[in-house]
């Protein structure tokens, strides 16, 4: 009884592996798009929302921080700390730093300021523009997919190659890439619907000007759109290289466009799931 492709010697095999292993990439991105929910567009967003869209928690705290640093509430004291001012106005995000016992320490300050992050989360969520809990793991199954049945098939003729006693060490490393690449389409996933992802876009369009250095009045929404990076040969780099020494050299710089920034601990799908 033939076995159909399963008959196929090493090297047409894994030249056969290899064009379904391409074409599952393709499927996946195309099932990621179209499955992906549309949400509700909106004309306009607060710097706040922006900064979440674009880089999740991480990015939200970054722009809170900046703030306070450029109304002069916020002073940066080393390479690693922080200090708020006394006088600093009881702001939400001034209420939840004075909290904290200084100096302060960039990982505390974000653990501070996350709760203000998740009140952002939801209302982003309300309005249609991040993926809820069950729209993010439909969509996380769905784009892994293609690879878990593309992994099915090679375990298959890996067990025939065995029990035929044929060598299967190419076979067995090409099935490690495609196990790794499904993980990381279920770990990987953009937080955002369509109209999220649209909203982020045209804002990042229109503001484009800032990645070369915002103004103070400016700085931060572009440090919402772009990340600290924008503070870069600016009067307040320091804060950018705080922030970068204080995730030990993590952090949202890059933005949500690629896949999201979002931080795990609340419902929503994409972002924190």
């Amino acid at each position: 009884m033939t076995l159909g492709p399963f008959d196929l010697s090493g090297g047409p095999f894994l030249l056969l592996y290899t064009a379904l292993f391409l074409m599952a990439g393709i499927t996946s991105r195309r099932l990621s798009n179209a499955l992906r929910p549309s949400g509700r567009p909106l004309s306009r967003l607060s710097d706040d929302e922006l900064a979440l869209l674009a880089g999740g928690l991480p990015r939200h705290s970054e722009l809170l921080a900046a703030q306070l640093l450029v109304a002069g509430h916020l002073t940066i004291d080393d390479a690693r700390s922080l200090s708020l001012a006394d006088d600093a106005p009881a702001t939400p995000a001034a209420r939840a730093l004075r909290e904290l016992r200084p100096p302060l320490r960039w990982h505390a300050l974000e653990r501070a300021l996350k709760g203000l992050g998740h009140a952002t989360e939801w209302r982003l969520l309300e309005r249609g523009l991040l993926l809820t809990a069950d729209e993010g793991w439909r969509l996380r199954l769905a784009q892994a997919a293609p690879f878990v049945l593309l992994a099915g098939f090679g375990l298959i003729k890996l067990g025939i190659g065995e029990a035929r006693g044929r060598p299967v060490a190419f076979l067995t490393l090409a099935l490690i890439v495609t196990i790794l690449v499904a993980v990381i389409r279920i770990v990987a996933l953009d937080p955002r619907t369509r109209a999220g992802q649209a909203a982020l876009a045209a804002a990042r369009t229109r503001h484009a000007r800032l990645r070369r250095g915002p103004t103070a009045s400016e700085l931060g929404l572009g440090v919402a759109l772009f990340g600290t990076v924008v503070l870069i040969g600016s009067g307040w780099e320091n804060l950018h290289r705080l922030r970068t020494a204080g995730s030990d050299g993590g952090g949202s710089d890059g933005g949500g466009s690629d896949g999201g920034g979002c931080d795990g601990g609340s419902g929503c799908g994409g972002c924190s799931s």
